[in-house]
């Protein structure tokens, strides 16, 4: 059986800069999104590099964070990388832009979280609008991933005012994204 540290430095080497991953946590709020998802992933982060050091930003409690990428991975269950299938140089600006935008400090909505789980778990079709609200899907997959296009992941192909983590797998377009090292088919959440 592969551990979460083989993986890793198996894919490390190919991790690019503005690749989005997915990670399988541990926690009891990680198996909450899970529970509440029907998920294997529940935590979504964008891919910063600078030079040969993989980092990473994300929506976390305390706000839209940079962090130690191996660190985030190596804390968790499991991961697979969203590749988005644009020029490395765009993909460069684009990061670059989500680095700039996150530098304002913005705060985790862990109101909108929990309104989103239950949303999630008792199929409740909430009228508030998540889309500018920086939870960790919505911060990679929306508002980084909005600025590529990645229209796969846009609300109205969606078909609802949030997106989950999971989501990234579900709605992915082979066109516009290539998914590495995705297990959850293996795995029952």
């Amino acid at each position: 059986m592969e551990t979460i540290q083989d993986k890793y430095n198996a894919l490390r080497s190919s991790i690019q800069n503005g690749d989005i991953i997915l990670t399988r946590g541990k926690s009891i709020l990680a198996r909450l999104i899970q529970w509440s998802d029907k998920a294997y992933f529940n935590h979504a982060l964008v891919v910063f590099r600078v030079g040969d050091r993989l980092l990473c930003i994300q929506a976390m409690a305390q706000g839209v964070v940079p962090y130690f990428l191996s660190q985030e991975i190596l804390d968790n269950a499991d991961f697979c990388l969203i590749k988005p299938l644009f020029p490395q140089a765009h993909l460069d600006e684009c990061v670059d832009a989500f680095f700039t935008k996150t530098q304002n400090g913005e705060k985790y909505n862990k109101f909108a979280l929990l309104k989103i789980l239950l949303a999630e778990k008792l199929g409740i079709k909430s009228k508030e609008d998540f889309s500018q609200r920086d939870i960790c899907s919505t911060a990679a997959l929306w508002n980084y991933g909005s600025t590529l296009p990645l229209t796969c992941y846009f609300p109205e192909k969606i078909g609802r005012n949030y997106i989950t983590p999971m989501d990234a797998i579900r709605f992915a377009d082979p066109a516009q994204v290539d998914i590495v090292g995705d297990d959850s088919d293996l795995v029952t959440p």
